[in-house]
């Protein structure tokens, strides 16, 4: 296990992680929202130190033979380490034995060394989280509205978020969707500057 921090590393374990996130998005048939050039200079710069203050986010690579079969982007608050995004190779043979499990068992030993405590990660369902984690919190979502305008906007936040949460709760709608975005997202190009 790598962990990023001077620039040489942090633009290799982007390079990693961007390559194999593209190949995620590709396999799925959807647009690859890390894509726009923006995305890397965030990563670039959240990577940096800042004068005395630490780097805001974490690159880590687990590598093999050389090369970064996976990649973890979290930051640290307050004793609590936050996934932020994960990747891994996989066209790489290594991808059988579970590159991406095998770095997040790993990163959490370190970060538990370190003081971490609370160790989130992120939004969504998956295997390797229910396997790992041993609580869930439950997001929650406050519609607030003042006026009529944010009345409408309410109902529709939330309808939005209901059909979101349905969808994703069903293998087949969660299926379509991405095909549908697919679908619609093809012979679009990101702007340049986003």
């Amino acid at each position: 296990m790598v962990r990023a921090r001077t620039p040489a590393e942090i633009a290799r374990v982007i390079d990693a992680f961007l390559r194999q996130k593209a190949a995620r998005f590709a396999m799925m048939g959807i647009a690859d929202p890390f894509a726009p050039p923006a995305v890397r200079r965030f990563l670039e710069r959240g990577a940096q130190a800042d004068g005395d203050r630490p780097p805001v986010l974490e690159l880590y690579s687990l590598d093999v033979a050389g090369q970064s079969v996976a990649t973890y982007v979290g930051a640290v608050q307050a004793g609590r380490f936050s996934g932020m995004a994960t990747s891994f190779a996989m066209e790489s043979e290594v991808a059988k034995t579970s590159p991406g499990e095998i770095l997040l068992v790993d990163l959490i030993r370190l970060k538990s060394r370190e003081g971490i405590t609370v160790f989130d990660l992120g939004v969504g369902e998956a295997r390797y989280k229910t396997t790992i984690c041993d609580e869930r919190d439950n997001l929650v979502d406050s519609f607030l509205p003042l006026t009529a305008r944010g009345h409408a906007f309410a109902l529709f936040s939330r309808a939005k978020r209901e059909a979101k949460r349905r969808i994703k709760a069903s293998p087949v709608a969660l299926k379509l969707a991405h095909r549908v975005s697919g679908w619609l997202s093809r012979g679009r190009k990101p702007a340049a500057d986003e």
